[in-house]
């Protein structure tokens, strides 16, 4: 029972590579889906049929992550005018945003979480406040680094700017072709959650007035 035990094991570790799913295009899995996967079937206490048990839960969540297209980067400060935002978009296009709560940004784990969050995304909506204004280091700021790697990716990249506040420079200079949406607008963000069902080839819900930010 114990070799069983073993080997189950092993193979659970090989499990605990890139998994790649060809749908409409190829995803890979980061290191911490696969080890969600691992760890959600280690509660079991049963041993046999471990590797079928592995590759149903594998398609569990990349379905869960195919699910939430829209990735959302904003500051914690902002969270009630981003949240009301959100639950707008969410009701309009009938599917998840993915939407980080935890904020425990400097967890390694959270990192590859982040990565393949955006890696999966179709559509990378940047929340800009005047917080964005006060940042001194554009290395070590959060979102900044989300936005950086959504624009490697070539994710398409909407900014939303939540409260009018002027863009500063250096924004400028890293989005000189950028449109940004004024949140403050209700009917802009009506527009906003238009333009995101289209790009998805989405028939949009009977779309609620979003709330005033």
């Amino acid at each position: 029972m114990q070799i069983n035990r073993q080997k189950s094991r092993g193979k659970a570790a090989r499990f605990e590579q890139k998994i790649q799913c060809h749908t409409a295009r190829t995803i890979t899995l980061s290191h911490y889906h696969i080890k969600k996967c691992v760890e959600r079937l280690r509660i079991s206490k049963k041993s046999c049929n471990f590797v079928a048990k592995i590759k149903t839960t594998v398609k569990e969540e990349i379905q869960s992550i195919m699910n939430e297209r829209i990735f959302i980067s904003y500051k914690r400060v902002d969270k009630e005018r981003v949240f009301a935002i959100k639950d707008g978009i969410e009701q309009a296009t009938g599917e998840k945003c993915w939407i980080d709560l935890d904020g425990i940004e400097s967890n390694a784990q959270f990192v590859a979480k982040i990565m393949g969050a955006i890696d999966a995304c179709e559509i990378f909506l940047f929340m800009r406040s005047k917080e964005h204004n006060k940042i001194t280091n554009l290395e070590t700021d959060w979102t900044i680094r989300e936005v950086n790697y959504a624009l490697e990716e070539h994710k398409n990249i909407v900014i939303v700017n939540l409260d009018n506040t002027p863009m500063p420079k250096w924004f400028k200079f890293m989005f000189p072709n950028k449109q940004e949406i004024d949140a403050t607008d209700p009917a802009k963000l009506t527009r906003l959650n238009n333009d995101l069902c289209e790009w998805q080839g989405i028939t949009p819900r009977t779309i609620p007035q979003p709330a005033h930010v």
